[in-house]
């Protein structure tokens, strides 16, 4: 009888305590709307200032928010070959949740590569520092391949690009962005991306789901 009630209590203080941890995770599965501004000047020693900044809707939840704000300075080796350190603030709003804040400085290096037509380019970066939830290290890879079309001035493009996100603390991948998108150069120092994105989220900050995003950005250099 005492081994039948022990059982019974072990079963419910799970079946608890799977309730508590899913009252903590939210899954977000509805559209977004990104908006994205890059600015950069260009300096002396090959040096690039660079100020991006990141604003983010969700259609299904006008409380939903996230900002972002991100200074870099970026060294230009060579034409193939780049190496960048910055700072990324960022606050995020989710509905039954608190604030996150985030203060994460990080470090990345570029490649480059082109060949008629195409352009294929890989970042790395390292990014570490402590948001709302405590510490944050993470490793993310960005991979990119552009077709710039035939006619239009050789203006408009066509590019897919992905970036995964791993968390060196826990030791797994907790996001992935897939992207497919268009570009356009209005004149020698500005250019549109418009673009289509598929977010995944594997307990990011409490937060899992596969979100569809559209999205656009201006991109100014100068």
């Amino acid at each position: 009888m005492k081994r039948g009630s022990g059982i019974l209590t072990l079963g419910l203080g799970l079946l608890i305590l799977s309730i508590v941890q899913n009252s903590f995770a939210l899954t977000e599965n509805g559209f977004q709307s990104w908006q994205q501004l890059q600015i950069s000047q260009g300096l002396d020693c090959n040096l690039t200032a660079i100020l991006e900044a990141e604003n983010r809707l969700a259609f299904q939840s006008p409380s939903w928010r996230y900002a972002e704000i991100v200074p870099q300075l970026m060294w230009r080796y060579s034409p193939r070959y780049d190496f960048t350190a910055g700072l990324e603030w960022s606050a995020w709003k989710v509905p039954r949740m608190p604030e996150i804040v985030g203060y994460q400085p990080f470090i990345e290096t570029g490649i480059k590569w082109q060949r008629g037509r195409w352009d294929v380019s890989s970042r790395q970066r390292f990014q570490t520092g402590s948001d709302t939830d405590g510490f944050v290290a993470m490793f993310r890879q960005l991979s990119r391949v552009q077709y710039r079309l035939q006619g239009f001035g050789d203006r408009m493009s066509l590019y897919a690009a992905d970036e995964w996100f791993l968390n060196l603390l826990q030791g797994q991948i907790q996001e992935n962005r897939a992207e497919l998108g268009t570009s356009y150069a209005l004149n020698a120092h500005m250019n549109i991306e418009v673009y289509g994105m598929l977010q995944n989220l594997w307990n990011a900050n409490g937060i899992s789901g596969s979100i569809p995003v559209i999205g656009c950005k201006a991109i100014l250099a100068f």
